[in-house]
């Protein structure tokens, strides 16, 4: 819940959230229910139903697409790009998905705190 206060969102905004393990499926559900727009970004193709019943409107699948941050962007309104990013994942290729993905202005929030060492 912090998360999603400190990330500014409100009703109606458009929430990418990278991630559909435990962590960015609360998230989901949160902004869901606070009234976001959320877009999920799914690695593995079972976790895709979870996204949709947590709160996702739409999923990107990373395998199923050749640029994912492309593919989100062109889910947002007009392409811009999400008001809010949530990268939930923790690994360096997420944090740069996320950057890309956020509209000019918006926010990025980095849920997950990296760990070091090999994964």
């Amino acid at each position: 819940m912090r998360g999603l206060e400190e990330s500014g969102a409100k009703a109606g905004d458009t929430m990418v959230v990278i991630g559909a393990g435990p962590i960015g499926l609360m998230f989901m559900n949160a902004a869901e229910i606070a009234g976001v727009e959320v877009i999920a970004v799914a690695k593995r193709e079972d976790q895709i139903g979870a996204a949709k019943l947590f709160g996702a409107r739409k999923v990107v699948h990373v395998g199923a697409v050749q640029d994912v941050v492309a593919a989100t962007r062109a889910l947002t309104p007009a392409g811009r790009g999400a008001d809010i990013v949530i990268e939930a994942v923790a690994v360096p290729g997420t944090w740069e998905w996320a950057v890309d993905m956020v509209r000019k202005g918006g926010v990025v929030n980095f849920l997950v705190v990296h760990r070091a060492g090999p994964r």
